[in-house]
C-alpha cells in the first residue's frame, strides 16, 4: 500500500470515528426535534398535531381522549369529580394549576403572548414553546460546545432554523395564572 494511500485511509477512519463519537449526540438532537414538534397519545403514543381549535383531542389510533395542552388521558386528568365528564378538566383552569383552557386562545385574557381570535397563531406558538422545551431538555444533557463540535461533523444539526438563544431564554410556560 503506498503512503498516499494509507494517508487517505487513515483520513477516512478518522472522519468516521469523528461521526460515530457523536452519532448519539446527533440522534438525540433529530428526537428533541421530533418530540418537540408534536404532542403524542398519553396511551399509543401515536403523534398528532392539533388541527382544530379545541384542546380535547381523540387519538386517532386508540380513540382515547387527552388533552393536548397537558397531555394526560381522560381517565388520569384533574377534573371536579374524578368520576366526572372529561370536560370537566377544562373548567377553573384560571384558578387550578392542574386543569387547561379548552381553546388556546382563553389564554389570552392572563398572557399578552396568546392572541384572542387567532386560533392558529396560538397553535403556532404553542408548537414554538413544546419545541423549544424539548430543546432546552436537548441542551441539559450536552453544552453548546459539544453542540458546536457536532455541527461541524454533521453540518445537517446547524441547518434546523431555530433561534437557539430564544430557545434558551423564551419563558416557556403554557399557562399564566
Amino acid at each position: 500500500m503506498t503512503r498516499s494511500r494509507t494517508a487517505q485511509l487513515d483520513r477516512e477512519i478518522l472522519a468516521h470515528s469523528e461521526c460515530f463519537k457523536y452519532m448519539q449526540m446527533k440522534e438525540d438532537w433529530i428526537d428533541a426535534l421530533i418530540e418537540g414538534s408534536q404532542r403524542v397519545c398519553p396511551k399509543c403514543n401515536n403523534g398528532g398535531l392539533k388541527n382544530g381549535a379545541c384542546n380535547k383531542m381523540t387519538c386517532d389510533k386508540c380513540n382515547i381522549l387527552w388533552c393536548y395542552v397537558c397531555g394526560q388521558d381522560k381517565d388520569h386528568a384533574d377534573k371536579k369529580d374524578l368520576n366526572g365528564n372529561f370536560d370537566q378538566h377544562f373548567i377553573d383552569w384560571e384558578n387550578n394549576s392542574k386543569r387547561c383552557p379548552k381553546m388556546l386562545k382563553f389564554l389570552a385574557a392572563n398572557d399578552q403572548r396568546w392572541d384572542k381570535d387567532d386560533e392558529e397563531a396560538n397553535r403556532d406558538f404553542f408548537y414554538k414553546i413544546c419545541l423549544y422545551k424539548s430543546i432546552r431538555g436537548f441542551f441539559k444533557k450536552y453544552t453548546q460546545e459539544q453542540f458546536k463540535a457536532l455541527c461541524e461533523v454533521a453540518p445537517m444539526a446547524k441547518h434546523h432554523g431555530y433561534d437557539l438563544q430564544e430557545a434558551m431564554t423564551m419563558d416557556l410556560e403554557v399557562v399564566k395564572r
